[in-house]
């Protein structure tokens, strides 16, 4: 997770790669893998299992090869670096950070310099070590312009160099995480309690939560040490600029002219005065001509330095933003490295985590491999008892076969030899037994049926016009309610409007929504009311039509039929009496079984919904409680609504 990865640490790591086949899972309960959170994380580690898989992977050819893009500028080969300042770095970093193993410091060390400019800043490292040679060949500027030798930049300020992890440290946490998640996943599938595998479930997605975190934390430092490249890229170029405009002044030429002049004109003064001491001598005159020549030159060496004054004070405006943007960027340089510490640290910590959730995790399953254990030797044994079983089964089968068909054949025989030992007129025994049975009850004949039709529809037209004239009554009162509702709210809708006359702004508003509100209401009840007046039309013409007795279905329901059926029972015999109250008497019989089986049923589906209602009002308590343990901050009721939801 460093920050050489541009694209963010594990944003493209490979994790733990469970195939597409149940059987790289394990023994899954149908009730936990079908799960649609399970089947959720497992759709999303496929996805980044098969992401991972493109990733290129690092090799000699491309150092800057991490998986994702580099920091600052485009890779390229980086430049070398001494081995000494490679094996001081590593030291830093190992007592920096106690848990990086040495080899991944001595590789971290070896590509600080490396990874901190890319070609573009290599080029203009070079120009700024020719611009710092001139200058120390040429000399300090001169003290009258006001840019002394205390002015010049050195041409990197003493940078200072930010590690970049290698792509040896990025694969090294990604063999960590896999390894971590492969043991973490691996078997978390082959428990045998669904608590057990909720609680496990929880624990993996917990973390993969966390790595989620982690990497998002990741890919968001990796943002910032990105910008803070680029934002290093620009100053070190107005660096380079300034440097190059710098060295375009030419101070030194211009003072080392002026100088020399000076020195000229001293000793030609100093010439002059001696020769003219001496009288008779010729050379006074042409030192007085070189003097003046000389004067010439010094007054047009003087005039060019007024014309450049200017240029030599914008020159050192220009030393000193050099100066500020040399500081500038070494504090960019000092931030990154910072941040660079930071995720190599969180990288760390991350391990550290990864590891106790990992400890976690096979604590909760250290008591599931003896239980495992157990349960599949106890399958062994039902197995081979079942086998068993099924061999015995077999030949009892086998045995109740050939018993069977020896019976057969018994019985067989046996019905021979009665036939020829009891040789009965069967005939005269069944008129016998119908003797003896017509003179209490009759069979079912043609007498019993139609009446038995007449009583069963009789009795069929009286509950249906009693179910008609109940449902008839419930819809007048329906009927006389809903005129009543809507004259109420007529009433308050009349009362609303007279009020809107007295009422102006807020007030007036609310009482055109409660207008708008009862217009509403009235529309409402008024389509409820079409629909009872129509069924209450209904159920009145069929009564008035059951009335006058026009209609074939409830024609029975008057008095002369009645009359007329009492009549045509009183004419029958005692037996025919007696085989239609029996009749009678079995169907009542069988209709209160049934009542009572569905009382019975009614009951317990009663007693099962008051006991839902009961828990449900419980739990509903219970969550607006802990709710309200979340909004004020007391305690940590998470592990409560996990539970909570558990039982629901």
């Amino acid at each position: 997770a460093g920050a050489g990865a541009g694209a963010g640490a594990g944003a493209n790591s490979e994790e733990t790669s469970i195939g597409y086949e149940y059987k790289d899972i394990g023994m899954v309960s149908d009730e936990l893998l079908f799960r649609n959170d399970v089947q959720e994380y497992l759709e999303r580690i496929r996805r980044k299992a098969i992401n991972g898989k493109n990733v290129p992977p690092a090799n000699a050819n491309n150092p800057n090869a991490y998986g994702g893009a580099s920091v600052g500028s485009a890779p390229s080969v980086a430049p070398t670096v001494s081995n000494q300042e490679s094996d001081s770095i590593s030291v830093t970093l190992h007592t920096t950070f106690p848990n990086l193993d040495q080899e991944s410091a001595a590789s971290i060390g070896t590509s600080i310099n490396t990874s901190t400019l890319g070609p573009h800043d290599q080029d203009q490292d070079r120009d700024l070590n020719q611009i710092s040679e001139s200058a120390s060949t040429d000399g300090s500027l001169s003290t009258e312009t006001g840019v002394g030798s205390n002015a010049r930049i050195s041409p990197r300020s003493s940078p200072i160099t930010i590690p970049e992890p290698p792509a040896k440290i990025q694969r090294r946490h990604r063999r960590n995480r896999s390894r971590v998640m492969d043991n973490n996943i691996e078997g978390s599938f082959l428990t045998i309690h669904s608590e057990q595998d909720i609680e496990l479930l929880d624990k993996m997605i917990e973390l993969q939560r966390f790595e989620e975190d982690f990497d998002g934390g990741s890919q968001k430092d990796n943002n910032q040490i990105q910008d803070l490249g680029t934002e290093l890229e620009k100053q070190e170029k107005a660096l380079l600029r300034v440097r190059k405009k710098i060295k375009r002044y030419q101070f030194e030429d211009v003072t080392m002219e002026l100088r020399s002049l000076e020195i000229e004109k001293n000793a030609l003064e100093q010439s002059l005065e001696a020769a003219s001491r001496q009288p008779g001598s010729s050379s006074p005159k042409s030192l007085q001509k070189r003097l003046n020549n000389v004067m010439v030159k010094l007054a047009r060496a003087h005039e060019k330095s007024e014309k450049r004054k200017t240029l030599f004070e914008e020159a050192g405006e220009d030393a000193h933003k050099a100066q500020l943007l040399g500081q500038e960027i070494e504090g960019l340089k000092r931030e990154k490295f910072e941040l660079m510490e930071k995720q190599i640290e969180a990288a760390t910590r991350f391990e550290e985590s990864m590891a106790n959730k990992g400890k976690e995790i096979r604590d909760l399953k250290g008591g599931d491999n003896t239980v495992g254990q157990r349960i599949l030797d106890f399958e062994i044994e039902v197995q081979h008892q079942l086998q068993i079983r099924k061999r015995f089964n077999q030949k009892l089968a086998d045995k109740f076969k050939q018993t069977e068909l020896h019976l057969v054949k018994v019985l067989s025989k046996r019905k021979r030899k009665g036939n020829l030992r009891f040789n009965v007129n069967r005939a005269e025994v069944e008129a016998i037994l119908g003797t003896a049975a017509s003179k209490d009850f009759v069979p079912q004949s043609l007498e019993i049926t139609p009446l038995k039709f007449l009583l069963d529809r009789l009795v069929k037209d009286i509950v249906a016009l009693s179910l008609l004239r109940s449902s008839h009554e419930v819809k007048v009162v329906e009927y006389n309610n809903l005129m009543r509702n809507i004259v109420s709210e007529l009433k308050s809708l009349k009362e609303a409007q007279d009020m809107l006359h007295l009422y102006e702004g807020n007030d007036a508003l609310d009482i055109e929504q409660k207008i708008e509100q009862s217009k509403q209401n009235i529309e409402e009840l008024e389509y409820k009311l079409e629909g009872a007046e129509q069924d209450l039309q209904r159920t009145r013409s069929e009564l008035q039509r059951a009335d006058e007795g026009d209609s074939s279905e409830f024609n029975p329901d008057n008095l002369k039929f009645e009359s007329d059926t009492m009549n045509m029972i009183a004419t029958y015999s005692g037996p025919v009496t007696k085989t239609l109250l029996w009749d009678i008497m079995e169907f009542t019989t069988k209709s209160e079984v049934s009542k009572l089986e569905l009382r019975t049923k009614l009951h317990r589906k009663d007693q099962a919904l008051s006991r839902l209602e009961d828990e449900n009002q419980y739990l509903n308590q219970h969550i607006t409680q802990l709710t309200n343990g979340i909004e004020g901050n007391s305690g940590t009721p998470l592990r409560e609504i996990s539970n909570l939801k558990n039982k629901i």
